[in-house]
């Protein structure tokens, strides 16, 4: 039945597929379906990230709640207390490129003449929009710092689409926390103060952070209970989930999976020899950057997206509490600071050596990592600088990456001895 199926859809033509795909994101019963079989086919922390993501899904494209788009770096806590949907097209964007079928709105978006050298999750983010394939926003909300490209991306889904567009200017100096506090505030005030209380919310969002502490603890136990590739593959829970009841479920439920790997003693590779921290994120298409790392006895053992950056939110100050969470983050800010958290994330979770992936299109992953290579590589801390792309797979040279993997763990192994972690170290 199933290849009956694939065989169906691929005597149709382009234009019929986009058109039972969308009708299908409105249907109801599909939803009910893919809640169905997320109960029965899968388990664990897995179910409660597809649960979360078929509920909101479905209330975003049937429009159960108004929709509100936004940059990643917007605390989805303010979404969630305004009463709306969050929707993040570059999330969807690398649900594309997982898919395998990024193609084609990259190649919408070069049409339209969106230059090919800007990030690619932008450039696919406005296919998709322009396929009609994205839930409608009632209005969008962006973030000005970390990414350029974002807000101008998001700037210009306002103009083609007609809605309201909102861009909170986050300063550089945490010293100016207060001005962003105040943009938050009347922000609120002119969409129409909260429609849920931020004091439910931010509980939500704490109890989310404590289960995520205690997961980011466990993630340092030796040999590794969680690769980085796992933890990457969910980052949109990080992104989408902080304020819902579901994210408490989900990191609940990832620790309580972690506590039994651990004490089952089960690792991620076989033979743990190297450990390694990730910067930025990683790549959503089809790639063998980890099987490789696998075969040489490597695991990514953290990555700096799994950082708790901010402190718990306080609902007695909630604006204030929601512009430290952005000014604070991990990316933003002299690299000095930046600097300091990876070398904290080396001791912590025992590192041996660090990738900084190099996204093309993206400045502020791309810029930095000359610098952090430096002065890492001054504290004796290897550092592998790995060009590649995010969504498009054009810009990703499999051969080229994996020869550059393979020589960077040979110099974890002339400087390590090849020892066994998992052995060597309690």
């Amino acid at each position: 039945m199933g290849s009956g199926l694939s065989a169906f859809f691929s005597l149709l033509s382009k234009e019929r597929k986009l058109k039972l795909f969308k009708k299908g994101l409105k249907n109801r019963f599909l939803y009910k379906l893919a809640e169905l079989g997320s109960r029965t086919g899968s388990t664990g922390y897995m179910q409660e990230a597809l649960l979360y993501s078929i509920k909101e899904t479905r209330a975003a494209y049937l429009k159960e709640r108004p929709v509100i788009w936004c940059s990643t770096f917007v605390p989805s806590e303010l979404v969630y207390a305004l009463g709306g949907v969050p929707f993040m097209p570059e999330v969807a964007a690398g649900l594309a490129a997982a898919l395998g079928v990024a193609d084609d709105f990259l190649r919408q978006a070069e049409e339209d003449w969106i230059s090919s050298d800007l990030c690619s999750i932008h450039r696919c983010g406005w296919g998709l929009t322009k396929a009609g394939l994205l839930p409608e926003p009632d209005l969008i909300i962006a973030a000005s710092h970390l990414c350029d490209g974002a807000k101008k991306y998001l700037q210009q889904i306002s103009y083609y689409k007609g809605i309201p567009f909102y861009l909170l200017e986050t300063p550089y100096h945490p010293d100016d926390a207060d001005w962003l506090a105040h943009q938050i505030k009347d922000l609120v005030r002119e969409l129409g103060g909260v429609k849920e209380d931020f004091e439910t919310v931010f509980t939500y969002s704490n109890r989310a952070y404590r289960a995520h502490q205690r997961v980011n603890q466990l993630r340092k136990k030796i040999p590794a209970p969680m690769s980085g590739e796992e933890a990457m593959n969910l980052v949109s829970m990080e992104f989408m989930s902080s304020g819902s009841p579901a994210a408490v479920n989900y990191y609940r439920t990832l620790e309580k999976e972690l506590k039994k790997r651990i004490k089952e003693k089960k690792g991620v590779v076989p033979r743990e020899k190297h450990r390694l921290l990730w910067l930025h994120l990683k790549p959503y298409y089809r790639q063998e950057i980890f099987t490789t790392l696998a075969r040489n006895d490597a695991v990514i053992a953290f990555e700096e997206y799994s950082q708790l950056y901010w402190l718990p939110l306080d609902s007695t100050k909630p604006y204030q509490s929601l512009a430290w969470k952005m000014i604070n983050h991990f990316g933003w800010g002299p690299l000095e600071r930046q600097l300091e958290r990876i070398r904290k994330m080396v001791i912590d979770y025992n590192i041996d050596g660090v990738i900084g992936f190099s996204h093309w299109g993206c400045r502020q992953s791309s810029g930095r990592n000359g610098f952090l290579k430096k002065e890492l590589q001054k504290k004796g801390i290897p550092f592998l600088n790995l060009d590649g792309d995010l969504v498009d797979i054009r810009n990703y040279r499999e051969g080229q990456i994996i020869t550059r993997l393979q020589a960077f763990i040979e110099v974890l192994e002339s400087r390590n001895g090849g020892i066994n972690y998992a052995d060597s170290r309690t």
